[in-house]
């Protein structure tokens, strides 16, 4: 995901550029270095004991794992690169980021008090759910748990992050279903925010889920921090979310530049998202569908949304063999 500078003024055909082809056709891209598929853990160090905080190896990289990470009270950290990208981000997962100053922010920015508790309504949003013939659903919400600290039994959190601190990674095993979720964050000079994910299957039969995973409360181009402090929900009422067919290229802008002066503003920059790895059915622009997904119903694609708060999500219905991995990753 990315979100142009705050003052900057690009010629439209900068805004045109998100349109061309050679961009949108499938495959045509490649993602940055910084987003490797993740694959399993390799110990390291003096700590091969993988029950144990120390550091371990993965993909090649060095990490330091905090063991149970769900059992520590909530702290924040922030990731640092060698561009003007910066994140704040909690061990829950609640977290603000952008470009070069908060007026640049893809999420609301705002104290860490603020963000813990709107953690399930900023940031990233995983769910699966397991469907039966008596149509009786179970549900599996990653990462999406109110007090990570109570946790149900076969639950277990772990949190990695490199020693240079520019790369994140939060992991939850679910020893019931026997399946892994992890995901990281890392930066592009390109591309900004890479959300790389990985599905695991670790136990002995295949399973079968619905998958739905995204990001949620988007900022549009074009609204400063301040405004989004003070004025909170009427910023919505300008902004536009639209998903550019036939890719899953979601774009989300304002539709005028907020002012009380008697002359035309319009908004000519644009947040941008779109995911690579999956093959979905389904591409939502706005969180409103969360619920009737976790009630059972499969939301129909959305290409135009206006006046709600921005969202990208990705619906696919997957199978994972003993052993088999899911990688995909959201931009």
């Amino acid at each position: 995901m990315t979100r142009p500078p705050a003052g900057s003024n690009p010629h439209p055909s900068s805004f045109r550029a998100y349109r061309s082809d050679s961009f949108l056709t499938p495959n045509t891209y490649s993602l940055p270095s910084a987003a490797p598929p993740m694959s399993a853990l390799t110990p390291y160090a003096a700590t091969p004991d993988r029950s144990r905080s120390g550091y371990v190896e993965l993909d090649g990289e060095n990490y330091y794992r905090i063991h149970r990470s769900d059992r520590l009270p909530e702290f924040f950290m922030s990731l640092v690169g060698a561009s003007d990208h910066w994140m704040f981000i909690s061990s829950a997962g609640a977290l603000t980021c952008g470009r070069r100053d908060p007026d640049s922010s893809l999420f609301p920015y705002a104290p860490d008090d603020q963000l813990s508790k709107a953690r399930r309504t900023a940031g990233p949003t995983t769910i699966l759910r397991f469907d039966s013939a008596d149509n009786h659903s179970q549900l599996w919400e990653p990462f999406g748990s109110d007090d990570p600290q109570s946790h149900p039994d076969g639950i277990e959190q772990h949190l990695y992050k490199t020693p240079l601190g520019n790369k994140v990674v939060f992991e939850e095993t679910n020893r019931r279903l026997q399946l892994r979720m992890r995901y990281r964050w890392a930066f592009s000079e390109r591309f900004g925010f890479v959300r790389s994910c990985t599905l695991e299957n670790f136990g002995q039969h295949e399973v079968s889920f619905r998958l739905l995973d995204g990001i949620q409360d988007i900022l549009a181009s074009g609204l400063a921090s301040e405004f989004v402090t003070r004025y909170s929900n009427l910023a919505n009422a300008y902004k536009k979310s639209e998903r550019l067919a036939p890719t899953n290229l979601g774009l989300y802008y304002l539709s005028s530049v907020p002012t009380d002066r008697a002359e035309p503003s319009e908004g000519l920059t644009t947040t941008v998202a779109w995911q690579t790895g999956l093959v979905p059915d389904s591409v939502l622009l706005c969180p409103e569908a969360l619920s009737s997904f976790r009630r059972g119903q499969d939301p129909a694609t959305e290409t135009d949304v206006r006046g709600k708060t921005g969202g990208f999500f990705v619906s696919q219905t997957c199978s994972l063999y003993a052993g088999e991995r899911l990688t995909w990753h959201i931009v």
